[in-house]
């Protein structure tokens, strides 16, 4: 029989070791990989394999990952990820972000210094919106252009939280 640190090295993919606490306490202890670029792929595997496709999540300090449960589909990200006062913007948002995020408040300024400031701002999020592909969010704060992420993704890490989707036996 293959172990799973054997298929890990045979796909080109990354062994971790996980456990069932959810406070990352060795517990169960399992082995586990990681490192697909896409859920597609980690479906083949798993088929092949007889594997599961779990979700995994690891705080940074932590040596093992938490193992969180079966999963369908890659990791779904969002603005809400972040907390309030984060917004987001996909690629087809540039067709009216003049009409939806600038026109509206031009007449919300008192000098010109500030109404330029605020148009430079937009300015660099509309820019950002224009480099994105399909499947990228740009991500706001206040307005102010934050950060450009994947809508879907196998792994990503935020807040000194690590998030993966992996196979499991």
């Amino acid at each position: 029989m293959t172990t799973i640190k054997a298929i890990a090295n045979a796909e080109l993919l990354t062994y971790v070791e996980t456990t069932s606490a959810w406070n990352g306490y060795p517990e169960a202890v399992q082995g586990a990989i990681i490192g697909f670029d896409s859920f597609k792929q980690a479906e083949e595997v798993a088929k092949q394999y007889g594997l599961k496709i779990i979700s995994l999540e690891k705080l940074d300090g932590w040596a093992l990952w938490h193992r969180k449960g079966e999963i369908f589909d890659a990791l779904q990200r969002s603005s809400d990820d972040y907390g309030s006062d984060y917004n987001q913007f996909c690629h087809q948002d540039t067709k009216f972000f003049y009409e939806n995020e600038i026109k509206h408040c031009l007449g919300d300024f008192d000098n010109l210094d500030d109404l330029c400031t605020f148009i430079e701002k937009r300015k660099m999020v509309f820019e950002e919106l224009e480099k994105i592909e399909e499947n990228e969010l740009v991500i706001t704060y206040c307005g102010n252009y934050y950060d450009t992420i994947k809508k879907e993704t196998m792994a990503y890490s935020f807040d000194t939280h690590n998030y993966a989707i992996g196979v499991v036996e």
